[in-house]
């Protein structure tokens, strides 16, 4: 059986997000930045579709931190304290990632797991995070949802 490809219209519509999301990125970059602003948006697009960087539950150990990652959970305050973690996590909500950035310290190679409710919103920190130029940052399939239904083990916030 011959393996199945993308559609033109995707190849299409993945060129077109490229060269949407450079040039609205180097017209807002600072003056003197543009380069710099370049060489990320390059390197960020270099990489594929974000969904490239993602992982499955099935696929990682029960406490993903125990091999190699960094956890983070990025649900709200509200989710996270009033529910279950993945074992590890620590909890840095989506809205400032500041600390996670602190977290992440300068070693831009740093391995990270990134997850919220259903992935929403871990898409965007690792959207962000690679545009930073954080190349080995990843987010959850399904997000803890996922990890739940696949039966892994969580531990308790309350």
């Amino acid at each position: 059986m011959k393996p199945q490809h993308a559609p033109p219209a995707n190849r299409y519509r993945w060129r077109i997000a490229q060269v949407t999301l450079t040039t609205a990125l180097l017209c807002s970059a600072p003056i003197g930045t543009a380069d710099e602003t370049l060489s990320a948006i390059q390197s960020y697009l270099a990489a594929g579709p974000i969904e490239n960087f993602l992982l499955q539950p099935e696929a990682l150990p029960d406490d993903p931190s125990d091999e190699f990652y960094l956890v983070f959970d990025v649900r709200s305050p509200a989710e996270f304290e009033n529910g279950e973690a993945l074992p590890s996590a620590e909890h840095i909500p989506y809205t400032d990632i500041a600390p996670l950035l602190e977290t992440l310290g300068e070693d831009r190679s740093q391995p990270a797991l990134i997850y919220c409710q259903t992935m929403l919103r871990s898409t965007q920190v690792v959207m962000a995070l690679r545009l930073l130029g954080y190349d080995n940052v990843w987010y959850l399939s399904g997000g803890i949802d996922r990890w739940r239904t696949a039966g892994k083990p969580l531990t308790s916030n309350e």
